[in-house]
């Protein structure tokens, strides 16, 4: 009874603040269909970038072959920023013209070698191909539709779990858990209420977003049952991790901040917005301590079949999240003890 009476007093609080609290809950809806229309305007490209400190005359006309290529964009590049330029995704390839030789740089082997393939094509014959045509596997997309859906509306529930989460925060300067401590209900009590609420907050956004998308007739790429067990998952992570940022901060600007600021992080190690086979090494190195990493590779396996596997990127998400889960709670005692 206790925790029903915390919900029920949280959702009131939250109702006081309408546009706040409607904007918050159609948050997710936004991101999918942002994503969709995104995803539907950006087409696949490939863009190298070329050094030329040689001015040979079969150099010359190599570059003026290349950008007479369809579906290929040419820039000069600058010698001293290469690497720099792969790592930020500016270039997929990068030509280094010399008089007698031409070095190839990229972060990615296939492309770097579809591209010297090319190059060398027009150093023997002097015609233009379409790119696309030559090499079809070039412009097929790194992440699916329901990779960018899942991990962008991640990166969206990261920071709206957190902001709901911040009650505990304004309870305990509004002297709410004073009052609370002194009652006959457990700490216990509120704490799991608070966590309910957000939890069940969290996964009505989800639902809501999902009916809307079918009602709109909106394709993520994903049947009922993989958007339900994710959507179960997705919103475990997002309320243990809201939580642990409410519960870990003093104030509501902290908590934020700091929730935003991880969202951020995570989605872009992640992979939300570069592709992590794109990504340099190390940088795919440090996606593994990102939850947005693991919810990407588990949509991917879900949309191979894998429904029912005890996979690797499951049992990650679920210790990620109960670890949280034990942290927020020992915070939360701490706060609600003091």
């Amino acid at each position: 009874m206790g925790i029903i009476l915390v919900i029920k007093n949280n959702i009131k609080r939250e109702l006081k603040n309408k546009g706040k609290f409607l904007v918050i809950f159609f948050m997710p809806t936004i991101i999918i269909a942002l994503t969709v229309v995104g995803n539907f305007l950006m087409k696949p490209s490939v863009t190298i970038g070329i050094v030329n400190e040689s001015k040979e005359q079969e150099n010359l006309q190599l570059i003026e072959l290349l950008k007479k290529t369809e579906n290929l964009k040419v820039n000069t590049a600058n010698k001293e920023s290469i690497k720099t330029d792969l790592i930020m995704g500016k270039y997929s390839v990068t030509l280094d013209l010399k008089d007698d030789d031409i070095e190839f740089y990229s972060e990615d082997g296939y492309r770097k070698k579809e591209i010297e393939r090319l190059v060398y094509l027009y150093k023997e014959n002097n015609y233009n191909v379409d790119l696309k045509q030559f090499s079809p596997e070039l412009f097929k997309e790194s992440m699916s539709m329901s990779e960018r859906v899942m991990a962008l509306v991640s990166m969206c529930l990261f920071i709206t779990t957190a902001m709901t989460a911040s009650i505990l925060i304004r309870d305990k300067e509004e002297g709410i858990l004073t009052r609370f401590r002194y009652s006959p209900k457990k700490v216990s009590v509120y704490t799991l209420g608070n966590l309910i609420y957000n939890f069940l907050i969290t996964l009505t956004q989800l639902a809501m977003a999902f009916i809307i998308s079918g009602l709109l007739k909106i394709d993520i790429g994903m049947g009922g049952k993989e958007i339900i067990l994710l959507g179960f998952i997705i919103t475990f992570v997002s309320t243990s991790l809201g939580g642990f940022i409410g519960s870990a901060f003093k104030t509501e600007i902290q908590a934020n901040i700091m929730s935003s600021v991880v969202a951020v992080i995570s989605s872009l190690l992640g992979g939300a917005f570069i592709p992590i086979d794109k990504m340099p090494k190390a940088m795919k190195l440090i996606s593994n301590i990102t939850p947005t990493k693991w919810i990407v590779s588990l949509t991917s396996e879900f949309e191979n079949g894998l429904l029912i596997t005890l996979n690797t990127s499951l049992v990650v998400l679920l210790l990620f999240g109960s670890i949280l889960l034990i942290l927020s709670n020992m915070f939360n005692s701490r706060k609600l003890n003091n």
